[in-house]
């Protein structure tokens, strides 16, 4: 690095440390927070919601903290006199730092919520377990009769008068399985399911050069979480059955079948086609695919970039020589894709 740029990646480094730590603080906070529901109002899911919104504001507010706080050390670094090269890779290494940060921020405010609400979850359905064998006296006759409503109203027929009551379920219980109670169980349990989608996501998204293989591992990166998550419901929920988490799989993933899944198909398997002749090394195949495309010379230089991007740097130098790319060419590609 340049040394004038030492500093300023100093200070970056420092405040993205600062951050972290608060992030720890407040995430303690939340904890007391949650505990402090459970212990009093944990039936009243307003209380609740209340403290996972105030999480959210605050851990939103820190992360808006890291974009202002790297305009201010970009602004800095453009008064240096420093090669435009140089600048242009120290901004994208420490933006990449940011980038990363807001993320983690991101990830440790969604699992505080997800971690606390659970908590709350599992304190309710204890609560909702007592409420269970209650006696409910007769419509008619006054008779005590024991309920074993759980999740939904059941019908008692009095053993004296024969007459039939309904029976509901307690308030813990019509808040758990009717409220949010059984979703924050479940969305705990696929909680790792969830952390690989998101990241599949990411991924997903960071490519330019995308292929029916990219596709295929977003794509079961969503249906293992929706199914994860349905798979829990059915622990927690009575009326969660094989063919309830079928139909939630089926109805979460409609959206990425009828849209990302159809779109630029034909574009995803030419660069699939292209990308399996490079892994390959097969220098035929380069460059029998490059003939079949509209403009050879433009689809090879996309092929680089998209060799470049899934960091296969090895394979970008062959294919730069069987393509008859330039040194200088290949340099600038690879600056390029560095600084993205």
């Amino acid at each position: 690095m340049n040394p004038q740029l030492q500093p300023l990646a100093t200070r970056w480094d420092t405040f993205m440390t600062k951050v972290r730590a608060r992030v720890a603080e407040i995430e303690g906070e939340a904890k007391a927070a949650y505990d402090e529901v459970i212990a009093t109002e944990v039936v009243d899911g307003t209380a609740l919601s209340g403290v996972s919104s105030a999480i959210k504001s605050r851990l939103l507010a820190l992360r808006a903290k890291v974009d202002d706080s790297w305009n201010v050390i970009d602004a800095e670094a453009d008064k240096l006199d420093v090669p435009a090269k140089e600048l242009g890779l120290f901004r994208a290494q420490q933006r990449a730092l940011g980038n990363a940060l807001a993320r983690e921020v991101d990830r440790r405010t969604e699992e505080m919520i997800v971690r606390g609400e659970a908590a709350a979850a599992r304190a309710l359905l204890a609560l909702a377990e007592r409420e269970r064998g209650a006696k409910v006296p007769c419509a008619q006759c006054g008779a005590e009769l024991v309920s074993d409503a759980w999740f939904d109203s059941i019908n008692l027929t009095c053993p004296h008068c024969h007459a039939v009551t309904t029976a509901y379920p307690g308030t813990a219980a019509m808040t758990f399985f009717r409220g949010s109670g059984a979703i924050q169980l479940a969305r705990e349990a696929a909680w790792p399911a969830w952390v690989a989608m998101q990241d599949a996501e990411a991924a997903w998204h960071k490519l330019r050069h995308r292929t029916l293989d990219d596709l295929a591992r977003w794509e079961q990166a969503n249906v293992a979480y929706w199914r994860a998550y349905g798979e829990a419901m059915a622990r927690v929920h009575p009326a969660w059955n094989e063919q309830r988490v079928a139909d939630e799989v089926r109805g979460k993933m409609s959206w990425f079948y009828e849209t990302t899944s159809k779109d630029d198909r034909t574009v995803r398997e030419t660069n699939q086609a292209g990308l399996a002749a490079v892994a390959a090394g097969d220098a035929a195949a380069v460059k029998a695919w490059a003939g079949k495309q509209r403009d050879a010379r433009s689809a090879c230089e996309d092929l680089l970039q998209a060799v470049l991007e899934r960091g296969w740097n090895d394979h970008a130098r062959w294919l730069a020589q069987v393509a008859g790319i330039s040194a200088e060419d290949l340099a600038d590609a690879v600056y390029w894709q560095s600084t993205r």
